[in-house]
């Protein structure tokens, strides 16, 4: 089970008690999905609300219970944790990819789940450019470590 560790970028593990954080609003969020073999990524955009792309093109404002709690209520048998993108121990932020991600949130698109998904939609959010290329987790870690908001963690949300 993950809920007590720190997620380093890149995937290596470091075991935390201690060390939950709260998102700021426009903070990249995910959770495991499918026993634990993907993740599903969103905005955190304040008042305990997270606006991620649905597998059926929309894009939905929720709670962390119902980011959850995918797949039909199945994924909460093995999601319990929401991760937060963090720099040295605090959670990165902006405001921008918040704001980008409501205005993105009055729209649907075309889900496809290789090539137009939560991922590409996060990055998209970040930043700014709704055609990149980051339709897989890495690719959206790599973006968030090299270009943007110096991704050095994922730490777990102190729900």
């Amino acid at each position: 089970m993950l809920d007590h560790v720190t997620l380093k970028a890149g995937s290596a593990l470091k075991h935390s008690l201690k060390d939950k954080v709260k998102p700021r609003v426009g903070s990249v969020v995910f959770c495991r999905l499918g026993l634990n073999q993907v993740e599903h990524t969103g905005i955190y955009v304040g008042y305990n609300k997270i606006i991620h792309l649905e597998g059926d093109g929309h894009v939905r404002t929720v709670s962390p219970e119902v980011f959850l709690a995918r797949l039909g209520g199945f994924n909460k048998i093995t999601a319990h944790s929401i991760y937060v993108a963090c720099k040295n121990g605090k959670p990165i932020h902006s405001s921008k990819a918040a704001m980008k991600a409501k205005i993105y949130g009055a729209h649907k698109t075309n889900y496809a789940l290789f090539s137009n998904n939560c991922h590409k939609f996060s990055s998209g959010c970040v930043t700014g450019n709704r055609d990149n290329k980051d339709s897989f987790f890495s690719l959206l870690e790599s973006t968030l470590k090299q270009n943007h908001y110096g991704l050095t963690e994922w730490k777990i949300w102190d729900l």
